[in-house]
């Protein structure tokens, strides 16, 4: 396939990540008053949120391994994304329980297609730079989930109604499944993309890879929690939170692109930004300076800018083309682990003062670069 077809493609799957982020973005952020609106109670509400987010990374393993084994990961694509068709039927819905089922449902659609539709965007841009590819398609999501929440704020501005934004994500779903059709139509067999390779894959690299990445992430203190320091120390009032978080998702954005070229031209040695900046950050965020919490917010995008784009990419520098999908959902299930353990960590330590925070991302960032000193030491291009 000629390199315009494969760029073709890449966009097509870009534009089918930026309508999925509209319509997860544009009504993640209303589910909570929506579920009370309906009479949920506060723990139904954090049950709900709870156990989506567990289900939407326990299944990528799951379904990476089976699209894998059985070569369908264009079925568990379509079933993954189809069942975000949940978020605009939450229109019709005038029962709690009704609403936390389609809630589930659309994270337990994340976790179906994700490790399938990573797999596919690693083979189809292993001929053009798999930095790139999965860089574009990053910025793609992150465009989304900037219009999403706009897009929703101005329905329900005008009508004063939940149903009517949710009836608008009609709209971007019927966009996202035509795109997820053409670009099907363009690349029906992924894995003939990427040729096999001489190399044989090492094991240990691959671990070596996954405990990185398990204590990259396990100190990234995650938006909610930064968020509720700037508004209890009154550093910034909502309506300026919530602009910073679309601010960070511009310079999430912007630095995808940049990363991904990085990663295609120097390989691991670009993830050793990684543990120095997820250290740098809570050292920023913290404080009670506007300034400071000004350098985090954009230091915030540049590390996710590597989570979602260079840190995926390399899975498949370190995985055969039968094992993608199984390594993708192992490596999303870590990510999970890791979040979820950080985040009590810090939500723990928060209490204790910021100094035990800077002692908890000194040390699991040293352990992280460790094992990445040692990857870049045995990994031969």
């Amino acid at each position: 396939m000629e390199t315009k077809k494969i760029y073709k493609f890449i966009i097509l799957m870009g534009f089918v990540s930026l309508f999925g982020d509209t319509l997860e973005e544009g009504t993640k952020g209303i589910a909570g008053p929506y579920l009370y609106s309906l009479g949920a109670s506060l723990f139904i509400v954090s049950f709900t949120a709870g156990l989506g987010e567990f289900l939407g990374y326990a299944l990528r393993f799951i379904s990476g391994y089976f699209s894998d084994k059985y070569k369908t990961y264009w079925i568990f694509t379509f079933i993954g994304y189809g069942l975000m068709a949940s978020i605009p039927f939450l229109a019709l819905v005038d029962r709690w329980d009704i609403a936390v089922l389609f809630i589930l449902l659309e994270r337990i659609g994340k976790g179906i297609r994700s490790s399938a539709k990573d797999a596919i965007i690693s083979f189809a841009s292993s001929n053009i730079g798999r930095g790139l590819g999965f860089g574009i398609h990053e910025a793609f999501d992150k465009l989304g989930s900037i219009i999403g929440p706009l897009i929703f704020l101005a329905s329900f501005g005008l009508t004063g109604s939940y149903k009517t934004g949710f009836l608008v994500m009609l709209i971007p779903f019927i966009l996202l499944m035509t795109c997820l059709i053409l670009a099907y139509k363009i690349l029906p067999n992924p894995s003939v993309m990427e040729k096999p390779q001489d190399r044989q894959y090492d094991s240990k690299i691959l671990y070596m890879y996954m405990l990185f990445s398990f204590f990259a992430i396990v100190s990234f203190p995650q938006y909610p929690v930064i968020s509720y320091h700037l508004k209890m120390h009154n550093i910034f009032n909502e309506q300026t939170i919530v602009l910073l978080y679309t601010i960070a998702m511009v310079f999430d954005l912007i630095f995808s692109l940049l990363v991904g070229r990085f990663y295609d031209k120097w390989k691991f040695k670009v993830l050793f930004l990684v543990p120095i900046s997820t250290f740098l950050l809570p050292i920023f965020a913290f404080q009670d300076s506007k300034f400071l919490a000004g350098l985090g917010i954009v230091l915030y995008g540049f590390i996710m800018a590597f989570h979602e784009s260079v840190m995926r990419a390399a899975i498949a520098d370190l995985t055969s083309i039968s094992k993608r999908g199984t390594v993708y959902g192992l490596f999303n299930l870590i990510f999970g682990v890791g979040y979820l353990l950080g985040s009590i960590f810090i939500g723990y330590l928060y209490n204790f003062g910021y100094f035990y925070i800077m002692i908890f991302a000194l040390l699991s960032q040293i352990l992280s670069m460790y094992f990445l000193i040692k990857l870049n030491h045995r990994y031969q291009i």
